[in-house]
């Protein structure tokens, strides 16, 4: 039975004549172009100002008492345990709950960061709930943990400069790959060429989300110390343990802030060094590779 089917040779050609169409080329051209131009802007101004303005933030932690890299702050506020509370507020809904008569005093417990209870059957509700594994609709303790400030602004650094770093290395990636030659031959010395200097762009990227996540990391470990202390208001180390992530949170936002220069400064200079090879591969020295 005789083939209709289209020879392979013949939609080959199809499929050619359509990637040459003037249409398909004047896109590419114009995309290649501004990312082109992105990219050097970003090479020329962007990173260098990038770093610079880092190393300002990290030489201003040495002596700016107002930086919140300033290693001096572990010295105060919520970086001291003592300096930890837990207020009660009272609110409408209590007064709902207060199931004692009128006039019944509030418990307040001393040397537990000044937490008081509204009344003594509001308190046993919720430890009888805790110890047999239930949640009681309704009752909630009304503890307010206040946020540590300056640890706040460190966390607010941290999001603006890792985005600022994983943006810049997205459009550096869209610029490599937009430069990728044709392979003639079985030659693919320039896609390598392409291929591992995306590979180096994307490991800023990677690292820059992972900064990314530390403030997120940082409100929720907060937030889980602040429900088991408004649940176990008794255990005494809750103060500590705040504290004490708030440490450790701050030594990770200082190294962050380093590593985000450094990974910077390295991306910096290996474009430098293969500025050639990334922008024309098949003219470049295939002995001498990326380095």
């Amino acid at each position: 039975m005789p083939s209709f089917a289209k020879k392979e040779h013949d939609v080959t050609e199809e499929v050619g004549d359509a990637f040459a169409g003037e249409q398909v080329q004047n896109v590419l051209k114009n995309m290649k172009d501004e990312a082109r131009k992105r990219a050097i802007h970003i090479i020329q101004r962007d990173i260098p100002e990038y770093i610079a303005r880092l190393n300002g933030l990290i030489e201003a932690s040495k002596t700016d008492e107002s930086s919140p890299l300033w290693r001096g702050q572990l010295k105060h506020g919520a970086y001291v345990k003592e300096n930890v509370k837990l207020a009660y507020q009272q609110s409408s809904e209590d007064d709902a709950r207060n199931i004692q008569p009128q006039g019944t005093p509030p418990i307040v417990i001393r040397d537990v960061d000044e937490l008081s209870l509204t009344n003594v059957a509001v308190r046993d509700e919720r430890l009888n709930s805790v110890v047999h594994g239930l949640e009681q609709p309704g009752i909630q303790w009304k503890g307010r943990l206040a946020s540590n400030e300056v640890c706040n602004r460190l966390m607010d650094l941290l999001e603006q400069e890792s985005e600022r770093a994983a943006t810049m290395g997205k459009e550096l990636v869209h610029w490599v790959r937009l430069q990728i030659p044709q392979i003639e031959d079985g030659n693919t010395f320039g896609v390598e060429v392409q291929a591992e200097m995306v590979s180096q762009i994307e490991r800023v990227i990677n690292g820059a989300m992972k900064v990314h996540k530390q403030p997120k990391v940082h409100y929720e470990d907060r937030m889980h110390l602040a429900q088991s202390w408004n649940k176990f208001p008794g255990l005494e180390d809750h103060a500590a343990a705040i504290a004490s992530s708030d440490r450790f949170d701050y030594f990770l936002g200082v190294m962050a802030i380093t590593a985000l220069r450094n990974s910077m400064t390295e991306l910096l200079s290996h474009l430098c060094n293969n500025w050639a090879k990334v922008h024309n591969p098949k003219n470049a020295d295939s002995a001498g590779a990326m380095y």
